[in-house]
């Protein structure tokens, strides 16, 4: 048996830094099965391929004994999985990584990638819960790659592609030297992942591209021997690989990059992301006190609603309304916190008692400045609640990555009815992110995304859901950015849905062309009751084919 690192496996370092050409640059069938896999530990994992992988076994030990106190928060399976996944040995063919990436890049998957489920499952959990990079990485091989990149085509590298963030580390004698033919892809990534914390190697500054990413070839520079290919990854319009729901917190950007703050200013800020076990234990009754609000809590004692909106109310204030409001009390239906600034740290105490409560319906959090993090707090509890049905999360500073873990929750709540998302940031990115969720989701019935810099990407993500959602019956995409094109996708959804009955357009930027395309939708559809489409760019022309539209559809309010 090779051991990983000995200077044997140098060929093996250097074929998964450079092993690009191995890659089919075809589409091929999405990467999925094993998102509702339970996570179990690494050597449980690993049972099912130990018939392939011989040696695995050993290296799951050596792997877990050098992971005892992991990195980023991750438990010791989660680093362990990516530890093993950087580990080289004899025979390559039997090699964890190179095994893995065979098998994802090949036409016919299916059913070899099945034994992979569970290591699939506790690796991308482990994955997820690092931040994304949104940086320049580089990847290369020696060998003149510019014939099979063409500037403007779209490829997919299918396997889990190492790369590095300095390139200094590819043009060492170790990769590809500085003479002979050689090829250095620049890429500008959006989802990959700094795994040098958890790699066998952390001298190779190795950030990993999740398998099924998706990239445009921007440009490619001949400077004789060497050619320097320009990727950009980009978003599919439908997943390419299935992202599990993740347990656990998410990391969030590096302390180090946090400038040092007095306490008065960090007050509605959370120090680091919270354990595992945090999210799940009983909220503490509260040492901190504020007399006015706990009289506010106790006059309103067997009541079902509590209205605290515009309070001023802080993070360490939610400590007192998690404890009183929600975990101890049996009657609350309706509690609304809108108008304060209880931050992402606040969401956390009113999440954590939220998992545990019974009773409570209606949740306000508007305009808190959550953010992502306190998004993601809020997510983690309703995939345990089953009481929640209308939730407001609108002005929170809620970006693309807040969406994800919203809609991730999504999949998996069963009693939210109604959501508002509206005037936060979750731009094209987020929609999708939504948008899958609303192919898996079967309660949700009214969604509100507007004023959320959604363009017409976002609107064709919105509208592909829309052909397969049937409980959704109102949605409001009012004060984006959607234009003509935008409006040809909804429309297109319109032909198919038959479940909405309201929908929200005004204040967009759809034209004449955008509004054809709806008056034709609306000779289809018999379904929708009301459509708002006022302050938009539609001009007389077509203003008069949607007249002409809704007076053949005599149920039809029509406001523009």
């Amino acid at each position: 048996m090779a051991v990983a690192g000995g200077n044997e496996t140098t060929p093996q370092r250097m074929l998964r830094m450079t092993d690009i050409i191995n890659e089919p640059l075809e589409f091929l069938a999405p990467i999925s099965g094993y998102a509702e896999m339970p996570l179990v530990s690494l050597e449980q994992a690993l049972e099912p391929l130990v018939s392939i992988l011989p040696e695995v076994q050993s290296h799951v030990y050596v792997a877990k004994q050098r992971c005892k106190k992991p990195a980023d928060n991750l438990t010791q399976d989660e680093s362990a999985s990516i530890m093993l996944y950087t580990m080289s040995w004899e025979p390559l063919e039997e090699c964890l990584y190179n095994v893995l990436n065979q098998t994802l890049r090949s036409a016919n998957r299916q059913q070899k990638l099945k034994p992979w489920y569970s290591y699939l499952r506790l690796f991308l959990n482990a994955l997820l819960r690092l931040p994304p990079l949104n940086e320049t990485i580089y990847r290369g091989v020696k060998l003149n790659m510019s014939d099979r990149y063409i500037k403007g085509e779209t490829v997919v590298w299918w396997g889990f592609s190492s790369s590095t963030s300095h390139v200094e580390v590819l043009q060492s004698d170790l990769f590809l030297g500085k003479t002979g033919a050689r090829t250095i892809f620049t890429i500008k990534c959006e989802s990959a992942r700094d795994i040098r914390k958890h790699s066998y190697f952390p001298e190779e500054s190795e950030v990993l591209v999740l398998a099924a990413t998706q990239f445009e070839v921007m440009s490619c520079l001949d400077q004789g021997d060497l050619r320097i290919i320009q990727l950009k990854e980009t978003r599919p319009p439908h997943a390419l690989m299935q992202l599990p729901p993740v347990v656990g917190s998410l990391l969030q950007s590096s302390p180090s990059a946090v400038p040092k703050e007095n306490a008065s200013s960090t007050a509605n800020k959370t120090t680091a992301p919270p354990t595992a076990e945090s999210c799940h234990k009983l909220v503490s009754k509260p040492v901190y006190r504020n007399a006015h609000l706990e009289q506010q809590i106790a006059n309103q004692k067997g009541k079902t609603k509590l209205d605290l909106r515009g309070n001023s109310l802080t993070n360490k204030d939610m400590e007192i309304v998690a404890y009183y409001a929600i975990q101890e009390n049996n009657t609350l239906t309706t509690l609304n916190l809108s108008w304060n600034k209880i931050g992402d740290a606040g969401a956390q105490y009113v999440s954590d008692a939220l998992r545990h409560n019974t009773t409570l319906t209606v949740l306000d959090l508007y305009d808190n400045e959550i953010g992502d993090a306190g998004a993601q707090y809020v997510s983690d509890a309703l995939r345990h609640n089953t009481t929640l049905t209308t939730l407001h999360l609108s002005r929170n500073q809620i970006g693309e990555k807040g969406a994800q873990y919203v809609s991730d929750a999504l999949r998996h709540n069963t009693t939210l009815t109604t959501l508002y998302l509206s005037r936060n940031q979750i731009g094209d990115a987020g929609a999708q992110y939504v948008s899958d969720a609303l192919r898996h989701n079967t309660t949700l019935t009214i969604l509100n995304l507007s004023w959320n810099e959604i363009g017409d990407a976002g609107a064709q993500y919105v509208s592909d859901a829309l052909r397969h959602n049937t409980t959704l019956t109102a949605l409001d995409l009012s004060r984006n950015k959607i234009g003509d094109a935008g409006a040809q996708y909804v429309s297109d959804a319109l032909r198919h849905n038959t479940t909405l009955t309201a929908l929200y357009l005004s204040f967009n930027q759809i034209g004449d062309a955008g509004a054809q395309y709806v008056s034709d939708a609306l000779r289809h559809n018999t379904t929708l009751t009301t459509l708002v489409l006022g302050s938009n760019k539609i001009g007389e022309k077509g203003a008069q084919d949607l007249r002409s539209a809704s007076e053949r559809n005599g149920n039809l309010e029509l406001f523009f």
